[in-house]
């Protein structure tokens, strides 16, 4: 629902356990277990990922993001 829905926002914790405890158990699980291509794109943008989960609280935040990113890239 985050990412569709614009006035949901996600829980910052599930069941006691914090997003961002729950996303560097996702990566770890991703590095032991991916491709050498996954393992490298985990590495990579594993701090930016965590950085966003500190300061957003839904996907349409990250997505509107990523498109400014995208923007900015795209013109400079």
């Amino acid at each position: 629902r985050s990412g569709s829905e614009a006035d949901f926002e996600a829980p910052s914790e599930i069941n006691g356990v914090k997003m961002s405890t729950l996303l560097r158990r996702m990566a770890a699980a991703l590095q032991e277990n991916g491709t050498p291509a996954l393992v490298r794109a985990i590495g990579e943008y594993t701090g930016l990922v965590l950085s966003w989960a500190e300061r957003f609280n839904s996907l349409r935040q990250v997505f509107d993001e990523i498109k400014q990113i995208d923007t900015g890239a795209q013109t400079g």
